[in-house]
Formats: C-alpha cells, structure tokens, sequence
C-alpha cells in the first residue's frame, strides 16, 4: 500500500477519495472511548451485482464485526495516511500486516532486492476504527456507526520482506504486525480465535476488510467479504499462501484484514491477507506464528490502567 492524500479518516474506503456532492458531513460524538461517527454511507456508482464481484459482499449482519480499519500517518505530511485492515485478536490487540504500518527503504548490498520492508523503520502509532452496520429500511437508509481508538506499534522482531524492481515479492518473513489500544474496545465485539491447524490448498476461506478497487477507485465505506480459495504455497514450507483469483487482484481492500476458516461456530483466524503486496494476491499464515501471538495475546494488557510491557522477546 502506498501513502495517499487523507480526504476521510473514518469510512473511507478508497486510497485518495473525497465525499461526494450532495452527502451531509459526519456527525461525531464524543465519548469514553474515542470519536464515534454516525455517517450515511456513500453511494455507489456501479450496479449491486458488479459490486459485489469485485469487491464482496457486505457485511451487513456484522458477523465478521472484530475487522477493523487501521490508519497510518506519515510522520512528515499529516495530510498523508497508510490504510488498511485488521483484526481484534483480543481486548487491546488488533493484528495486521506488517507492511502496512512499516516503510520500504532501499535494501543493502548485496540483495539483488530494491526494497526492503522490516521492522527497523515503522509507524509508532496508529489509528483504529471499528465499524458496526445497520441495515437500510424503508424508513431510513442504512448508517455504520464506528469507534475510534488509538494504539502502539509492534510489529513482528523478525519482520522482513524483500521487493525486487518490478513489485514482486521475493522473500517473505513475519509479514505481521500488533496494535496494542490505548484503552479496551467498549462495542461488544469478541476477538477473533487462532486455529489450531494450518490453511490447506483447496480450502476455501472468508477473507474480510475493507479498502477500494482499482478500476472502480472508490467503497462505500462498508466491511465487505468474500470467499477465496487456497490456491497454492508459495514455498514448499513457506508460510506466505495464495488465494482467490488474479484476474480480480486490482482489488486491494482487504490487506492487512483476516482469512478465516468457517465452521460450526465463531469463525477461527488462518491469516492475514497480504493481497495489496507484490503481483500475486496471497496471505501470510498465522498459524506459523501462533506461538508468538499466544504470547502476545497473554501478555496483553486487559486494561488502560495495565502495565504496557508485554511478553519477553
């Protein structure tokens, strides 16, 4: 993901859009908890069945409620931001993406590599927005009301990715990254559960965020998900995993945002979609990290009024 002009901190889906003519300004609330944004969402311009192919389908139910947006600013252009998707993986924690809150740099002789993405060079904060939809009625047409927090930055220790000149990703390692909240998150939004098995090429699973299109350029502003297929492993053993169609990766909106595996119950995190990276729409595995996080989720602080320090590296 790139740093694009910021236009719409809360239901921006898109990488440099502004509100259409015509629609009211958000109305905020202040409370506990942050600035809570009651806002009408934006119409869209293209017909529910095109929409849908490119983008998912909405997640009116908010069954998949614990994806969040996050948004990073550039230190040196406040007008600049970095945005993605994530996950509540407990009270205080959201997972994403590493390469979402962490810059490219030029890497290091001798890599043959152009960029490099690790954890020496990331965001200290970032932004988190949790969205919560209502359906439209007759009466009315349909709001999300969201909530916004703050939290530090923890990306992965060992966090490095390599780019070569043409986008491609060509070593992937860690590609994850924690946001630990300032306070607690006050909607009544359980945390997503890590699986206990690894994602299987054939599966099929939910991947959850949101984002924009390139063709289209714009989202409503709405969590939207879709089901993808595991298509293959990058490396024999690698933990970085492809899934869903290229023919439709100009869709970018679910990165940093989960891959879940459905089931009888809750839905159960396998992943962490990486789709806006490199050529190919794949996703970095957290079943390879579920040590890490099991530490990280145990050692969170329940609290605001908790200690900050968390597990021992």
């Amino acid at each position: 993901m790139a740093w694009v002009p910021y236009f719409l901190l809360v239901l921006s889906g898109c990488g440099s859009c502004s509100r259409g003519q015509g629609q009211p300004p958000p109305r905020e609330d202040k409370t506990e908890a942050g600035t809570v944004d009651h806002t009408t969402s934006l119409a869209s311009s293209f017909p529910g069945s095109q929409w849908s192919l490119i983008l998912g389908e909405e997640d009116s139910t908010n069954r998949y409620a614990a994806t969040v947006m996050v948004i990073v600013h550039d230190a040196k252009d406040a007008s600049k931001h970095m945005e993605c998707s994530g996950v509540l993986v407990a009270p205080r924690l959201v997972l994403t993406a590493g390469h979402c809150v962490c810059q490219r740099r030029e890497a290091p002789a001798p890599d043959d590599e152009k960029l490099l993405i690790d954890a020496s060079l990331c965001a200290a904060t970032a932004s988190v927005v949790l969205v919560t939809s209502e359906p439209p009625t007759p009466e009315r047409v349909g709001e999300s009301w969201s909530e916004r927090l703050s939290g530090t930055v923890r990306p992965h220790p060992q966090l490095r990715l390599l780019l070569d000149s043409e986008g491609h990703v060509t070593s992937n390692t860690a590609n994850l990254a924690l946001v630990l909240l300032e306070q607690p998150v006050k909607q009544h939004i359980a945390p997503v559960l890590l699986s206990d098995e690894e994602a299987t090429v054939g599966e099929r699973l939910t991947v959850v965020g949101f984002g924009y299109a390139e063709g289209p350029g714009a989202l409503d502003g709405r969590r939207r998900f879709s089901l993808e297929s595991v298509t293959g492993r990058l490396e024999p053993r690698g933990e970085r995993m492809l899934f869903g169609r290229p023919e439709l990766h100009s869709y970018r909106g679910d990165t940093g945002g989960p891959c879940l595996r459905e089931g009888k119950g809750a839905p159960t995190l396998v992943g962490i979609s990486n789709r806006g990276l490199g050529r190919e729409p794949a996703f970095t595995s957290t079943y390879a990290y579920r040590a890490w996080l099991e530490r990280e989720i145990q050692f969170a602080p329940q609290s605001s009024s908790s200690s900050e320090e968390g597990p021992t590296p």
